[in-house]
Parts: structure tokens; sequence; C-alpha cells
């Protein structure tokens, strides 16, 4: 069967546009990630707190497919796993500080992908991390 991908917002896009952010800022490129089909099934629309931590819904699926998939992801995709998981849980007093969150995120991220990016071109890398 044919594998089947998605993008899927690490930040999921209703939780900010409820803390003020506009579908600009929602949908940065950097807020993005292709994950399979099913994995996007299970974490859809969940802060990342709710599918990252160790009792989330990657880690209870984490006999199939999907939770095999996101050690991969996280490093394939050039993800900063510490600032996606420090977003605040909704009706958390920390919730108003989603946006500046977000933005670490964003900028974390970016920073990653340069360096994964300036490696390539060093050849000090490739594409597969060999």
């Amino acid at each position: 069967m044919e594998q089947r991908w998605q993008y899927h917002h690490l930040f999921p896009k209703d939780y900010l546009r409820r803390s003020g952010l506009k579908a600009k800022q929602v949908n940065h490129g950097l807020n993005l990630a292709l994950v399979t089909e099913k994995t996007n099934s299970i974490i859809r629309n969940k802060p990342p707190h709710e599918y990252l931590t160790i009792d989330g819904a990657l880690a209870l699926a984490a006999n199939g497919e999907a939770g095999r998939e996101l050690p991969q992801l996280v490093a394939s995709n050039q993800i900063p796993y510490d600032a996606l998981v420090a977003a605040p849980r909704p009706d958390d007093p920390l919730e108003v500080e989603v946006a500046r969150l977000y933005r670490a995120f964003i900028k974390t991220r970016a920073q990653m992908m340069e360096r994964a990016m300036k490696s390539l071109t060093d050849g000090k890398a490739t594409l597969l991390g060999d």
C-alpha cells in the first residue's frame, strides 16, 4: 500500500489563532512538517505537549507505525523538540505566552535549518545523514 503524506502544523492552527496570531504567522513554513497520514490522524489539532510527551498520543501509538515515526521526523526535519513541547497547555496561566514561545520555536528551527544547509553546502553532511 502506498504511503500517503500530509503537511502538519507543528503548533496547531486553531491553538495559535486562539492566541491571537494571524494566518500568515500560523502558516509559516517553519511551522510545517510532512508526516504520514496515519500520524497526522493521531496528532491533528492537538497542542504539541499532548502528542509529544511520554504519555502523549504518539507514545501511546508507539507499537504502531506512527509511534516509530516521531524520532525520525524530529531529527530529519530539524525540529527543536524542547521549544515545541514548551508550548503552554490550553487554559494554563502561561497561555498568554504562546505567541512568544511560538516565535522562539520558529527562530530556533530557522537556526537549525541554516546549520543543516551550511553543512550540506560545505560537504560535511548529506541529505540522508550519512
